[in-house]
């Protein structure tokens, strides 16, 4: 990978946390937090990598393109399936912009708080 192509990913890389994070601040049922155990020790390797992180947003190649893991805490009172189905929705509007580049969405909630 050159330089170039280098700098590129990772501007594609900021612009889809930007994307991401501005998205969920939207969604008041949750919040994202920061992943635990192995997800944790992925996102620190990726960033010891060089790559930009948001805790709790993780962005990996997949099969067919980039996948977003998005670690959240969910309110206690709401449904924790609508509550995960809602962010997900918000999330996949707000990437649409990047076409095929983003293949996946997924949401892994990991809190329930009161």
């Amino acid at each position: 990978m050159t330089e170039e192509e280098r700098e590129e990913k990772e501007a594609l890389y900021g612009r889809i946390l930007d994307a991401v994070t501005a998205a969920a601040d939207g969604c008041p049922e949750v919040r994202i937090v920061p992943p635990e155990g192995f997800q944790s020790l992925v996102n620190g390797i990726s960033q010891s990598w060089g790559r930009k992180g948001v805790p709790g947003v993780m962005i990996r190649s997949g099969k067919d393109g980039l996948v977003v893991e998005v670690s959240v805490s969910a309110a206690e009172s709401g449904h924790l399936a609508e509550a995960g189905k809602k962010i997900q929705s918000v999330l996949w509007e707000a990437l649409s912009p990047f076409g095929e580049a983003v293949s996946a969405v997924n949401i892994d909630i990991l809190k329930i708080e009161k």
